[in-house]
């Protein structure tokens, strides 16, 4: 089994309430929050770990935490998911097709198992204060109650988020955008941000440095256009929530118009 929370935001005030997609967010982004993935390794770990990308590009890496990298040698695992699930807003319960009738290697379903990590994992979720979303994958069903061992049963009373292959990005979108939002006051400073920044400054030591001929203003401007570019790219897919990394790409965004005006300006002059 696998294990992310990561940072999101969440009023702990709020009372938990069973998820559908129009429950509002009640995000706060100064406050900081974890977010904890069950599922099993057997079942939808390709699937999870293709979730957890998109949640390590959105919120960071080490906002993402990972059993087999994060829990260190010696730590008693069933205390640290526990504290995991306990210290978390949101807990997703990947299920797959064949989450319900996995079996251990007696022949009996894992889930009739009491000391089955993973009901153990939905049991602790259930009785924390956050709130559980079912995350259904692969065409996964959601269970019914009847399919359910009594001390989970309540998981069938939730309403499920599905995760399509066919348009898995949409899906994904729609459920960030119900957990939250990226900001964080911890964010750290993007490399695609000051990137930007030395692009246009690279230019600019190259016009410092070269000759005034129609190629060094060329290769100016080349790099201008790229700065601004890479800008763009950060505030719209990146969407940034630190100050710092927004004022850098605005300046590098500003910075490379300018310089990529001058330079074909200049260009254009001294081109026969």
């Amino acid at each position: 089994m696998g294990y992310l929370p990561w940072i999101a935001c969440f009023d702990w005030q709020a009372t938990r309430s069973p998820y559908s997609a129009n429950y509002p967010s009640t995000c706060n982004p100064t406050t900081l929050a974890k977010l904890f993935i069950s599922y099993r390794r057997g079942g939808v770990r390709a699937r999870t770990y293709r979730l957890a990308d998109r949640l390590k590009d959105r919120f960071g890496i080490d906002n993402v935490f990972l059993d087999i990298d994060s829990i260190g040698p010696g730590s008693r695992f069933a205390d640290v998911i526990r504290e995991a699930i306990l210290s978390s807003s949101f807990v997703l319960i990947m299920i797959g097709p064949k989450w319900l009738e996995m079996k251990n290697e007696d022949g009996q379903r894992r889930l009739d198992a009491e000391d089955d990590h993973l009901r153990l994992e939905v049991e602790a979720a259930i009785e924390s204060p956050a709130t559980v979303i079912p995350v259904l994958v692969d065409g996964a069903k959601m269970p019914t109650r009847s399919d359910l061992p009594e001390a989970i049963r309540e998981l069938a009373d939730l309403n499920a988020h599905t995760l399509a292959d066919s348009h898995w990005d949409y899906d994904v979108d729609r459920l960030l955008e119900h957990i939250g939002p990226p900001t964080a006051p911890d964010e750290q400073l993007m490399p695609q941000a000051w990137i930007s920044v030395a692009l246009v400054g690279l230019a600019l030591l190259g016009l410092a440095d070269g000759e005034n001929d129609a190629d060094v203003w060329l290769g100016a401007a080349s790099f201008a256009i790229s700065a601004v570019a890479l800008a763009v790219w950060t505030l719209l897919r990146k969407k940034p929530g630190k100050l710092l990394n927004r004022l850098l790409c605005s300046l590098g965004i500003f910075a490379g118009v300018s310089l990529a005006a001058v330079s074909f300006w200049q260009y254009s002059l001294l081109t026969p």
